[in-house]
């Protein structure tokens, strides 16, 4: 079974928290509803900022580096085919979207779909919110 967790940037320090997320929908902010981490059963919450919350995917790259949302993943022989790890609610399940114009005939840029079970040669190289030039 895979473990369900959760990722998001501290607003207080800009560092990543890891654990539980939940959402405060009582106190809703310009920015959103407020999210917050839980790093353990008994931990007092961190606030997050909302957009940079991912949850991870149950899968790691080639140096055991967990993948989450949001990240942005290369294949390690061909470091010029990249695709960020989405969230797709029409097929209920986490898609690689590439990224690169150089990924075949027969997909483009753009082109979401399903992730392979073997992940031995991904490299995670950033994720959209630290790194969104990435994304170009």
């Amino acid at each position: 079974m895979r473990e369900i967790k959760f990722r998001g940037i501290s607003k207080n320090n800009n560092r990543w928290i890891y654990g539980f997320v939940s959402i405060d929908k009582n106190s809703a902010k310009m920015e959103g509803f407020p999210h917050f981490i839980s790093r353990a059963s008994g931990y007092l919450p961190v606030e997050v900022v909302p957009r940079s919350v991912g949850q991870y995917i149950g899968l790691k790259d080639e140096y055991g580096i967990e993948i989450y949302d949001g990240d942005i993943v290369e294949i390690a022989e061909q470091p010029l085919l990249r695709f960020e790890i989405v969230y797709s609610t029409e097929h209920a399940a986490f898609m690689r979207r590439w990224l690169s114009s150089l990924v075949s005939v027969t997909r483009e840029c753009g082109t979401e779909e399903h992730i392979p079970p073997n992940t031995t040669f991904w490299k995670v190289i950033g994720n959209r919110y630290e790194n969104p030039e990435l994304l170009q």
